[in-house]
């Protein structure tokens, strides 16, 4: 599955990883959600706990009403009104992201 990764200082990647293996590229770390955009079915991921070198997330900064304070990367993922792993428009949101 294609997820979008928001790097702190702006950069985004996209990465193919499935639902159930999100907590692996936070190196096991507990995550939280911290955001989503429901229209697209989009829900934002990010490590729990602030890692010793992060810094914040300038998408949070950005965007208030979208993303929660967040310190570190943010994972945009495709997500059903039933949890499930889905499809999103990679496009659409890099557009309410101004990318």
């Amino acid at each position: 599955m294609i997820i979008l990764c928001l790097h702190p200082s702006g950069d985004i990647q996209e990465l193919n990883i499935e639902h159930k293996l999100i907590h692996t590229y936070f190196d096991g770390d507990t995550i939280t959600f911290c955001g989503a955009i429901l229209d697209l079915n989009v829900v934002a991921m990010a490590r729990q706990t602030k890692q010793e070198n992060d810094i914040i997330n300038v998408f949070s900064q950005q965007f208030p009403l979208i993303f929660e304070e967040t310190f570190g990367k943010i994972l945009l993922i495709g997500s059903d009104v039933n949890g499930e792993e889905c499809n999103f428009d990679i496009e659409a949101v890099k557009k309410i992201l101004f990318l």
